[in-house]
């Protein structure tokens, strides 16, 4: 089997038609989960947003940053750790929040379009069995 090749070929072009669907809203396939989960985890800390999405540090620090600087997200210090900070959705992220979401539903089904609803319930299922034994233990 080419798992490789097929993961990498279905990852090069998702991101692309991602890409493509979050132009408009200034977002792109690498920063527009951030804001999906802040919009649905407000308050979120920065180390359980890497967690979460499984990226270093250093990218989702940059990321938050620049996505900060956009007028998408709050960054907010722990009022209980100050070495802690807190992510919130800005209202600009919450007015867009649906939007987002359509371009992620629209790109699930142009993914599968070709699958019948048994196959895609069980593509589903498998990539999920496949992403919970490679995701490293917390």
């Amino acid at each position: 089997m080419e798992y490789e090749r097929l993961f990498s070929l279905i990852n090069r072009v998702t991101r692309q038609h991602l890409n493509t669907q979050l132009k408009p809203l200034g977002l792109s396939e690498s920063n527009f989960m951030l804001v999906l989960r802040v919009c649905e985890t407000p308050g979120i800390t920065q180390d359980q947003l890497n967690r979460e999405i499984y990226r270093e540090h250093s990218i989702v620090t940059k990321a938050v940053n620049r996505l900060s600087d956009n007028g998408w997200i709050n960054i907010t210090p722990d009022s209980n750790d100050h070495r802690r900070t807190n992510l919130y959705p800005t209202d600009f992220a919450t007015d867009h929040y649906a939007a987002i979401k359509q371009c992620l539903d629209e790109t699930n089904d142009w993914l599968s379009q070709t699958l019948g609803i048994e196959e895609q319930e069980n593509l589903s299922r498998l990539l999920d069995i496949v992403a919970r034994h490679v995701m490293p233990k917390a």
